[in-house]
């Protein structure tokens, strides 16, 4: 009977060496999920400012295109205005140089 008791309590410390191993190992398997989790509310933050710069990238671009815009339109309007001046310039020389011309064919 004593090598039943003694057979029964070996078993049962064992069993309670198995269960107080399984609890560390819940526990590091607990620490390493709040360990993820951690991780994955970062990749998430770094996700969001990524979008947003990406965003405030477009809204720069579209700014650039807007101004480059105006620029060109300011630029064709000053060739427009040299051109109209240069015409007129043209036309008083044009004009000069037939009055020059009338008074030596008198």
């Amino acid at each position: 009977m004593a090598a039943i008791y003694h057979e029964a309590a070996n078993a049962m410390n064992n069993c309670t060496s198995s269960i107080i191993k399984v609890c560390e190992t819940t526990h590091a398997s607990s620490q390493t999920m709040d360990e993820a989790g951690s991780s994955a509310k970062a990749v998430g933050s770094v996700i969001r400012e990524i979008s947003l710069a990406r965003s405030e990238q477009a809204l720069a671009s579209q700014n650039i295109a807007k101004t480059v815009e105006v620029l060109a339109q300011m630029s064709e309007e000053n060739v427009a205005a040299r051109a109209s001046s240069n015409a007129e310039n043209l036309q008083g020389m044009s004009r000069e140089l037939n009055q020059a011309g009338r008074f030596f064919k008198a």
